[in-house]
């Protein structure tokens, strides 16, 4: 499992690098990301349908100096875990 954790949401969209998005798929393994207390899980054939939107140009990274990547923005659904209703 890829996992991910998103900072901030937009208009109820999280952003995820191009690189965790890549290599998820590459690896067929699920795309996990969480966002305060939350959690959703994309499984690997849903990913690339689950995508809302794409960032206009490559964003290049200033704190990990990673290289340039697009941002792929995800509808926020977290799942219900039982210990949130609890």
């Amino acid at each position: 499992m890829v996992s991910v954790e998103v900072k901030t949401k937009w208009q109820g969209f999280v952003a995820v690098r191009e690189q965790f998005i890549t290599q998820a798929i590459k690896e067929a393994t699920p795309l996990e990301i969480i966002h305060d207390n939350g959690r959703m899980v994309i499984p690997p054939g849903d990913i690339k349908s689950r995508i809302a939107r794409k960032s206009e140009y490559p964003m290049r990274d200033r704190f990990n100096k990673l290289p340039p990547g697009y941002l792929f923005y995800f509808d926020w659904k977290p799942t219900e875990t039982q210990a949130a209703l609890l």
